[in-house]
């Protein structure tokens, strides 16, 4: 811009373009068919957790080596280890049946940090502040720990999705990213199989007993899903009318 007051031209600079923005832009523009791979699972896998609520409850307390591998619940990782105590179930299947659940998106969240990387968390950021103090904190574990940060994923106060996206955006090499999300994986399942290994025959009872009461307390749990879901579209519906 030129400014002519004052007996002299002077120029403005113009404001300069928002980078993050443009890149945000970009991003949405080029969406395809890769996108729809990289992402996919990911939402597959979250609708799935919740719709399989029931299904894990079912199984847990009856067939804890099945909801391993079909849901990798904390309790069912408890019982099958009680289990394998009693020699109910073999020790290695017990540790190993809820890799493939629990690892399943992860490559996922590692691919589209090398694929959208910051622009991506840009956009999360600006629809969610909650996502600048998340992305924030596993920028700062990331910078600071490297690949011990993927290490120890499930113990850092951060969503380890996020630091799995960290190490895409980061472009650290895939297999050496995901040896160490699998060993990390199994540290944590090692640890919640050791704690009912430990436990032993009370964990065994209590599971049986509760086991009786599974179908009822899954009939019960899926009645109060509907219940719910119905009275928040109403609720929405609702809202929506009065404006």
């Amino acid at each position: 811009m030129i400014d002519s007051e004052g007996g002299g031209d002077t120029l403005t600079p113009a404001p300069a373009p928002d980078v993050d923005e443009a890149a945000r832009e970009e991003l949405l523009k080029n969406l395809g068919a890769r996108d729809f791979l990289c992402l996919g699972p990911i939402l597959v896998k979250s609708v799935y957790y919740y719709a399989g609520i029931p299904l894990g409850t079912a199984l847990q307390f009856t067939r804890p080596l099945l909801a391993e591998l079909l849901r990798g619940s904390t309790i069912s990782l408890i019982i099958a280890g009680a289990f394998a105590s009693g020699g109910r179930l073999p020790l290695w299947a017990v540790l190993l049946a809820p890799i493939p659940y629990t690892m399943l998106t992860d490559p996922f969240y590692y691919w589209a940090g090398r694929r959208y990387g910051r622009p991506l968390v840009g956009f999360l950021e600006k629809n969610d502040r909650r996502w600048h103090r998340r992305a924030r904190r596993a920028e700062s574990f990331f910078a600071k720990w490297g690949l011990w940060t993927i290490l120890f994923a499930y113990y850092l106060p951060v969503p380890n999705d996020l630091l799995y996206f960290g190490a895409g955006d980061a472009r650290i090499s895939f297999p050496r990213f995901i040896a160490v999300d699998f060993v990390g994986t199994l540290l944590f399942i090692w640890l919640w199989v050791a704690l009912g290994y430990v436990i032993g025959k009370p964990a065994e009872n209590v599971a049986d007993a509760v086991g009786q009461y599974s179908g009822r307390i899954t009939i019960a749990l899926i009645l109060v899903i509907v219940a719910f879901s119905v009275l928040s579209a109403w609720r929405s519906t609702g809202r929506q009318d009065a404006a």
